[in-house]
């Protein structure tokens, strides 16, 4: 039986998660009735130093309340036991990495709406994965008959050289073709 694999993103990750750091402002005219009034961050907001670590510590104890514990191997993989639909015992997974979410186990659909409970999840954004952290996730049949997922990075490469080469091409220089090194004496 193969295990159901959901995908999600979290929606406006780091606004979820408290901050460590203090940040103020004076409120300018949007804020009304407000305008002059000192205030400071409570929330994460992206670009602060502290926002990724802020963030994953607030995941980190969410997944702990949850049951999870992390991978020795890596921090960014969460197990817990779980009972498949046939009554045997098993490890369901949460693969995390910022809010880029893959759950792996016999109540994959579940486990990611426990973790709705935390953190929004982007509604349509949830359902069997096509990407994951930039790469492309197709099912296959293996030569032996069996279901899988494979995972190809070719579409984040593809991505990547192009920036490269816009980049590139805004300077008036191209990619060299033909390359035997990364580095060449030239």
């Amino acid at each position: 039986m193969q295990p159901e694999i959901m995908a999600t993103d979290i929606e406006n990750a780091y606004l979820q998660a408290p901050t460590t750091e203090r940040y103020w402002t004076i409120a300018g005219l949007e804020w009304g009735s407000r305008k002059g009034t000192k205030m400071s961050a409570g929330r994460t907001l992206y670009g602060m130093k502290s926002a990724g670590r802020d963030f994953r510590n607030h995941l980190r104890d969410c997944m702990w309340t949850l049951g999870y514990e992390s991978c020795p191997a890596d921090q960014d993989v969460w197990m817990k036991e779980t009972k498949s639909l046939d009554g045997v015992i098993c490890w369901g997974y949460m693969l995390l990495y910022t809010d880029d979410t893959l759950s792996i186990g016999p109540n994959s659909m579940e486990n990611l709406m426990e973790l709705n409970k935390y953190f929004k999840l982007k509604e349509s954004s949830i359902g069997p994965p096509k990407l994951y952290l930039g790469g492309k996730i197709p099912e296959v049949i293996m030569d032996n008959g069996v279901w899988s997922y494979a995972f190809s990075s070719s579409q984040y490469v593809q991505e990547a050289v192009a920036n490269v080469e816009k980049y590139l091409k805004e300077r008036g220089a191209v990619l060299k073709g033909n390359a035997t090194s990364p580095l060449s004496a030239d």
